[in-house]
């Protein structure tokens, strides 16, 4: 007659079977998040090749260019061949076409930088140039709206402000009237001249920028071209909506105004050194001497609609009928031209 197993043996068994899993699974978890790395790590190296190769190949055609790429929810915002792309990243590339990338498929990170390749598990951001925000207390911020920038805290004086999304707990949405002037009356006092970039491209919230908001320095800068200048980095896209009166009173950049903004207020850009400026698709209105008096050469009209550009220029344009979308404008001997692009 056989006989079947006893309870012991069954438990012996399944004691032995509990021990080889427990010495299994981990390997087998090990082995499976080793591949994962792996072949993230092959996929930042293809990148880097790939991105390479786009830059010497545009460069040889005489184009400019493509020097940064961002990644997001696998798609990449330039032309990259490469397949299956990681859930986000950004790359970015030098004026030689040497490139550097940050990939994560959502649990890991790789950073690559020429021959160095780190994987980043700590939970940080997945970037190649973490932001620094500059501190709260730099900002006094009522209602959503940053009503003053603190000048004269010393940490808050650096050259370089970046504005968060969020300020002591309250979504800024917006950027009030002599903001970011020294003295809130505007008379005289604008930015600084030792403040060199304003950014507020992370301000994901901001929907309008208030009249006067980043006015020169008259004392310092206006009319003196030899005193440094600031940069303004606008959000790229996203709720900004409104730019008000004198908002970049003689500002000296040219500026991509982004998608989103429907209303540009009068003298908006009035005795600004910009050349160029792009008008996004999006824009309704656009206010009187929005451009008076600037160096501006040529406007890209993203809308389509036409405006009557004697009044935005504040000068007098070749056409019979100032109002159009695209055409040739004369400012003293200068022309301007507004392509509809």
């Amino acid at each position: 007659m056989k006989k079947g197993f006893t309870l012991i043996e069954l438990l012996a068994v399944i004691l032995i079977l509990g021990i080889i899993a427990l010495i299994a699974i981990p390997t087998v978890t090990n082995m499976i998040e080793e591949s994962k790395r792996g072949a993230l790590r092959t996929t930042a190296l293809t990148l880097v090749k790939q991105a390479q190769q786009a830059c010497t190949s545009e460069m040889i055609k005489g184009l400019e260019p493509t020097l940064f790429y961002t990644i997001n929810d696998g798609k990449a915002s330039g032309e990259l061949n490469t397949k299956n792309l990681p859930k986000s990243g950004e790359i970015e590339l030098d004026s030689t076409c040497k490139s550097k990338v940050a990939v994560s498929d959502g649990k890991y990170c790789v950073i690559t930088d020429g021959d160095i390749i780190n994987f980043v598990d700590d939970g940080s951001p997945c970037v190649l140039n973490p932001v620094i925000y500059t501190a709260d207390k730099c900002f006094t911020v009522e209602n959503n709206v940053i009503v003053d920038y603190n000048f004269d805290i010393e940490d808050c004086n650096s050259g370089t402000i970046v504005v968060p999304s969020v300020i002591n707990g309250q979504q800024v949405k917006e950027i009030g009237e002599y903001g970011f002037t020294e003295d809130s009356s505007g008379y005289g006092y604008g930015v600084p001249s030792d403040i060199e970039l304003i950014d507020l491209s992370h301000m994901k919230y901001l929907e309008t920028i208030q009249d006067n908001a980043f006015s020169v320095n008259f004392f310092d800068r206006w009319g003196d071209e030899t005193v440094g200048d600031f940069v303004i980095k606008l959000p790229t896209s996203g709720s900004l909506k409104t730019i008000g009166v004198y908002a970049f009173n003689e500002y000296r950049h040219d500026m991509v105004i982004p998608e989103g903004v429907t209303s540009i207020g009068n003298y908006a850009f009035y005795m600004g050194y910009g050349k160029k400026f792009t008008i996004p698709s999006t824009v309704t209105t656009i206010g009187d001497y929005a451009f008076y008096n600037t160096k501006v050469e040529k406007i890209i009209n993203k809308t389509g609609l036409e405006f009557n550009w004697n009044s935005i220029l504040g000068s007098y344009c070749s056409n019979e009928d100032p109002v159009f979308a695209a055409g040739t404008c004369i400012y003293d001997t200068r022309t301007i031209e507004i392509v509809n692009n």
